[in-house]
């Protein structure tokens, strides 16, 4: 791996991020991942506050728990397609992103919580082609800008506070043909409902 001028680019066949790799680095602004590259470990670049840009790699499954938490200013508008599993508080306070689109492979969105809390600027989520089961509290939580969702047909189950203090949510879109047999108290706050 090398950086140059903020700009992280691994090369060779990388296959890992191991955890805390580049945790709180003060100048890093873009990372480039080989399509080698299959996992992000655990806070691998939390709270990078200059992060701005990622390109993702095209053979990404996983990203740890808490891998992003804190990139206050990274954009990013979809997740590989490969992605599968996401951590719990993955993206939590990445106030920079707007929409974000998951691939059809994805199966586990935070095991336990908060992945994307705290987002403000968040506008849109589209999980419609994923192959989640479950939403589990607190997964969007405080994102207050948050207007638009789209649920897959596979969704089971929303539990907690998922969509709490939304407040700008309006849109919920349940497919036509959908397997949700329980929703908890997953909507408080979310006033434009």
């Amino acid at each position: 791996a090398g950086t140059q001028e903020g700009v992280l680019k691994f090369t060779g066949s990388v296959t890992k991020i191991p955890a805390e790799a580049f945790k709180d680095s003060i100048q890093l602004l873009t990372i480039s991942l080989p399509n080698t590259v299959t996992s992000i470990g655990n806070s691998a670049f939390q709270n990078d506050r200059q992060l701005q840009t990622i390109s993702w790699s095209d053979g990404l499954t996983s990203i740890g728990f808490d891998t992003f938490r804190g990139c206050t200013v990274l954009v990013f508008d979809a997740l590989p397609n490969s992605l599968e599993k996401i951590g719990t508080e993955a993206f939590k306070n990445c106030k920079g992103l707007l929409s974000v689109t998951f691939g059809p492979n994805l199966r586990s969105l935070g095991v336990t919580k908060e992945v994307f809390m705290g987002c403000t600027n968040l506008r849109t989520v589209d999980l419609s082609q994923t192959q989640l089961t479950t939403l589990v509290s607190g997964t969007f939580k405080d994102c207050s800008s948050l207007e638009t969702v789209l649920l897959p047909p596979t969704l089971e189950e929303i539990t907690g506070s998922v969509f709490g203090n939304c407040t700008s949510l309006s849109s919920v879109v349940f497919p036509s043909t959908s397997a949700l047999r329980t929703i908890g108290a997953s909507f408080g706050n979310c006033t434009s409902l």
